[in-house]
């Protein structure tokens, strides 16, 4: 892919494995976007002791 994306990564894992934790989470498609570029995750997450 282009701009260091890779399709296969665990975006919530490598979050939590960098010392964050999730306030929120959600995941899902755009509507009307190709699926190859239209998944997307939208949350908050803070520093883990904060």
């Amino acid at each position: 892919m282009f701009g260091g994306c890779n399709l296969n990564r665990n975006i919530p894992e490598l979050v939590l494995k960098s010392g964050f934790s999730f306030e929120s989470i959600s995941e899902m498609y755009i509507p009307s976007t190709p699926k190859f570029i239209g998944y997307n995750y939208w949350g908050t997450a803070k520093i883990l002791g904060n």
